[in-house]
């Protein structure tokens, strides 16, 4: 409480207390507020509605408005921050709070002796410190101020400042890309790389790790078969300033990929973070399977359905079942017998005992008879295709293709039909020219039997490219992009609108176009000025300070050049003043040992305004030129300012 207003608080407590002796009639209590905890309040949320509860723990102080119902009224700041005092709109019950808005929480105390009975009133002292039952809401709690009300009463007020947090519901889903599949026994963990959190930086700083139990793995560790393991997403918002509110976090949809959890286990392991977990059981990995005691089949022999053996550890034997390929589009099942010149397949369902999973691999199945096909399986299923050729009677089918409109096919002289196909074309060719007001035709031959098929090219409509900057927009005019159809050539023109100047405002660093780095000390339309900071990097080896330099539509002049600018830069050896610098900082140009050329184009320094050192250290042989106007004013003193007594000083 400064100093003001501990003697409004005397003179006021004074005339209250010589109110009250004129004033026999009125009971009086007395009593001291020192410590106030906040309880049960909690932190303002966007979207969510404030919150208008509170509680007092019972230490001699009561709620003023309803001892019974204690609540807080809040005030919308606007979004405007904290910069002002008065207070916003008053929000009724259920009111939710707004992303970019700042609020009011306002709470009326007084001592509990004046609570008992609201006619007397209660004269008390006010050592008011405030403490919250949340140490993050007290941490965030940007202001606190206590007072007197003026209503015939001594209370006390109690103003609190907030600025919401953000609900991330933009934000609630975890995409894991379909390299992640089961974890196997013997394997090290997988890279960590195939999880996708494009677009959480925006939020978060973001880790992910492999633990067992609550140890961290390294890259070189291995799983074990049956041990759980966690993958870890750790999700930091601190980066924000803010709570990292998920609206219920959950797994993204992983097609082809299956997993022992698919939605994790979300919390929140500190106020600026959000733990993901998702816990996985290491199996046994069933990469390769023998397959053996298959007799190699002859026509009119019975299909074999038993007897087969299955080599690899982790795998029962379910099924097999027999298709016939030949002839047919789609693979037909069968039973009985093998006929004469007829193809087969044989697939084997097998399954995982527990504890084990399926990463097979075409290559990874051996037979001792026929060719694996193909291999279809998840985690706890597999299906294993080979194919068989029965041989026998043998057909001709050299004589012209048959067709249809869909098929083509070959007949032997026995009448028997073969190579039945659907026709498969090749990528046509234009054998009319579609026009803007005209269909064309496609032509498509079957690269097989040269059957033949047309279809209607629609009227050409225009694709245009990316198009060209063919006119430049600048500021106050516009430019114009040139798009060319990339079929036809047809060109069409679109106008770029004109750039808008853009002040900076003072105190702000700009650069120009080679990287080098300013300060706004007047932020102007056309009168702007601004300070040379600094070059764009310690390496360079030339610079030229100009007269002006425009950014964003505005031109500022470079009036001064900031103190310690070019202190480092080892490899300058030329440098050139422009016009319109009045000052030069200390230490500008410190140490520059290599800064043998330096050009003064102003008028306007003087020696004052060449701080001190600014030359100094610079190479002993240097060569100043400077305007013939000024030339035994800054000769002096250049060389008060650090340039050599050797230096060789000539006239622009």
């Amino acid at each position: 409480m400064n100093k003001v207003k501990k003697i409004f608080l005397g003179v006021f407590a004074i005339c209250a207390i010589m109110a009250m002796l004129f004033m026999p009639t009125t009971a009086y209590a007395e009593g001291t507020i020192t410590t106030v905890q906040i309880g049960d309040l909690d932190y303002p949320v966007v979207g969510k509605a404030l919150d208008t509860t509170y509680s007092v723990p019972d230490s001699g102080v009561a709620y003023l408005k309803d001892v019974a119902n204690q609540n807080v009224t809040w005030y919308d700041q606007g979004t405007s921050g904290f910069s002002t005092s008065v207070k916003g709109d008053v929000l009724s019950a259920g009111a939710v709070a707004q992303s970019g808005h700042y609020y009011m929480a306002e709470i009326q105390l007084c001592d509990e002796k004046y609570a008992d009975n609201l006619k007397e009133r209660s004269l008390f002292s006010v050592n008011l410190s405030i403490t919250f039952k949340d140490s993050a809401l007290n941490y965030r709690c940007e202001t606190k101020e206590v007072d007197f009300f003026t209503n015939n009463e001594y209370q006390v007020k109690i103003q609190l400042y907030f600025q919401p947090d953000t609900v991330f519901d933009d934000a609630n889903t975890i995409s894991l890309s379909s390299g992640i599949t089961d974890i196997y026994g013997g394997d090290t963990p997988f890279d960590k790389s195939a999880i996708d959190i494009s677009g959480y930086e925006r939020y978060f700083e973001v880790n992910v790790e492999w633990l067992k139990g609550n140890t961290t793995m390294n890259a070189s560790d291995k799983f074990v078969v049956g041990e759980t393991y966690t993958l870890r997403l750790s999700l930091n918002s601190e980066k924000l300033g803010k709570h990292a509110y998920f609206a219920e976090p959950w797994l993204d949809d992983m097609a082809y990929v299956f997993l022992d959890n698919l939605s994790g286990t979300t919390y929140q392991n500190n106020p600026m973070g959000y733990i993901v977990d998702f816990k996985y059981v290491a199996k046994g990995n069933i990469s390769s399977v023998d397959i053996e005691g298959i007799i190699n089949p002859t026509e009119y022999t019975a299909m074999q359905t038993t007897g087969f053996n299955i080599i690899a550890e982790g795998v029962e034997f379910d099924s097999v079942e027999w298709n016939k390929t030949s002839g047919v589009e789609f693979p037909v099942p069968v039973t009985g017998k093998f006929q004469p010149d007829t193809d087969y397949r044989l697939v084997i369902h097998l399954r995982a005992k527990d504890g084990y999973a399926f990463n097979l691999t075409k290559n990874s199945v051996d037979c001792n008879v026929g060719t694996v096909n193909e291999v279809y399986q998840n985690s706890n299923e597999a299906s294993i295709e080979i194919d068989f050729e029965i041989g026998a009677h043998t057909h001709n089918y050299n004589g012209d293709w048959k067709t249809d409109s869909t098929n083509h096919w070959k007949v032997c002289v026995c009448e028997e039909k073969a190579q039945t196909a659907v026709h498969t074309y090749d990528k046509g060719v234009v054998t009319k020219k579609e026009t803007v007001t005209e269909k064309g035709v496609m032509t498509y031959t079957c690269t097989v039997c040269g059957y033949k098929k047309t279809e209607d090219i629609p009227v050409h409509v225009h694709t245009y490219d990316k198009g060209v900057v063919t006119k430049k927009a600048v500021y106050k005019k516009t430019g114009e992009k040139t798009f060319t159809c990339t079929d036809c050539g047809d060109k069409k023109t679109e106008t770029i609108p004109a750039l808008k100047y853009e002040l900076t405002k003072k105190g702000a660093t700009i650069k120009d176009g080679k990287g080098n780095s300013y300060k706004v000390t007047k932020s102007h339309k056309t009168k702007g000025t601004v300070i040379f900071v600094k070059p764009k990097n310690k390496n360079v080896t030339n610079v030229t300070i100009p007269a002006t330099v425009k950014v964003k539509g505005v031109t500022y002049k470079v009036t001064a050049i900031e103190k310690n600018a070019f202190v480092g830069c080892k490899k300058l050896t030329k440098v050139t003043i422009g016009k319109n610098v009045a000052t030069i900082g200390t230490k500008a140009f410190y140490n520059c040992k290599k800064l043998k050329t330096i050009t003064i184009k102003t008028t306007k320094l003087t020696a004052k305004k060449i701080g001190k050192n600014a030359f100094k250290g610079t190479n002993s042989k240097a060569t100043v030129n400077i305007p013939k106007s000024k030339y035994n004013v800054y000769k002096k003193a250049l060389k008060a300012k650090g340039v050599s007594a050797k230096a060789k000083f000539k006239k622009n």
